[in-house]
């Protein structure tokens, strides 16, 4: 398994990976039912592993950003500058709904808008043909306003670039939300087909309500 991540990976960064950077790791006993458990509802394979290789394991991109992150190395730098968008209109309706919402003019210039890497222009389009909706790249001006990883607002889905969650992971839960809000008859398809593959997901649940002391 670790020879498997690290050739993916590879593949993935575009250079060479020195062997056993990856290697697979024992957990303590309740991780690994957990894991077993999570393994039953999605028919993976759950694998522990330990990168001694600092720029993945903890790229340093943000002081936020703990962990292994690599949906993050789609930017153009690690460093965690970001190149600013010619066009702010969008960070100026989010700028000054959040200015009304709470009520303080400040927030007039809490984000500004940025540039996607191409990587990701595929996916931006993508979801644009599909839905509609536009994705939009923000940062924060000051510390005080980094408040949140992703935000729907005025029929966009903002994604902090500074946010601790990967990009896409944080773009997709925006849309989801949008699409339960918006299209309740494709979230109800979507829930049905999604179902289907769910193996094992009532003793999960039952398992999990012991594990922590809730009935739902």
């Amino acid at each position: 398994r670790s020879r498997q991540l690290e050739k993916a990976l590879a593949r993935y960064l575009g250079r060479a990976i020195e062997p056993e950077t990856i290697t697979q790791v024992q957990v303590s006993d309740d991780n690994a039912a957990g894991a077993v458990r999570a393994g039953r509802v999605f028919k993976k394979e759950v694998v522990f592993f330990h990168c001694s290789d600092p720029l993945i394991d903890k790229p340093p991109i943000h002081p936020r950003v703990t962990g292994t992150d690599i949906t993050r190395l789609d930017y153009k730098t690690v460093s965690g500058e970001h190149e600013r968008s010619e066009d702010q209109s969008a960070a100026t309706l989010l700028n000054r709904g959040m200015a009304k919402a709470f009520n303080d003019k400040e927030w007039k210039n809490a984000f500004i808008q940025n540039k996607l890497p191409d990587s990701l222009l595929g996916f931006q389009r993508g979801v644009h043909a599909a839905f509609g909706k536009d994705i939009v790249a923000i940062t924060a001006t000051e510390e005080r306003f980094d408040q949140f990883n992703g935000i729907n607002y005025g029929g966009n889905l903002y994604v902090n670039l500074e946010g601790n969650i990967g990009f896409i992971n944080i773009a997709g839960h925006e849309l989801y939300e949008q699409i339960v809000k918006e299209r309740p008859e494709l979230h109800s398809w979507f829930t049905e087909q999604a179902r289907k593959h769910y193996h094992g997901l009532a003793e999960y649940q039952v398992e999990l309500a012991n594990a922590d002391g809730i009935n739902n």
